[in-house]
């Protein structure tokens, strides 16, 4: 197998060589990029009612600055509650309207689960 010389193909920026492409990006990229990214975050215990086979239940939290359509990841702290028993629930959150983040509880399993009060670390990525 051979491979083709990495000299016939013409570069993005060759830098330090006379006639190299210094042409800067687009002001828009730029501002794109320096937008700064800002985490929100909260820890709080959480109690799920019995979730029903196959059923979700959903718990709801205030955090200040949560806006709909940003980012969130929810990671239960304890770990009984990440998988290892309450027969596997599936946890996911999403920020349901301003200021407020939905936890949701999914059972995927064929039995109820009454699950225990788990600690969450919730955070909304702004930006």
């Amino acid at each position: 197998m051979s491979f083709p010389n990495p000299d016939n193909y013409a570069r993005d920026c060759d830098c330090g060589t006379a006639g190299a492409n210094t042409t800067p990006p687009p002001a828009s990229l730029i501002s794109q990029a320096e937008e700064a990214i800002r985490l929100i975050s909260i820890s709080t215990p959480l109690d799920f009612t019995s979730i029903s086979s196959g059923g979700f239940v959903d718990l709801t939290i205030s955090l200040t600055g949560a806006a709909v359509n940003d980012t969130v990841f929810a990671t239960c702290m304890n770990t009984a509650g990440r998988g290892a028993t309450d027969g596997k629930l599936i946890f996911e959150a999403f920020v349901s309207a301003t200021d407020t983040v939905t936890v949701r509880a999914h059972n995927p399993t064929a039995g109820s689960i009454d699950p225990a009060s788990y600690n969450f670390r919730v955070t909304v990525i702004k930006g």
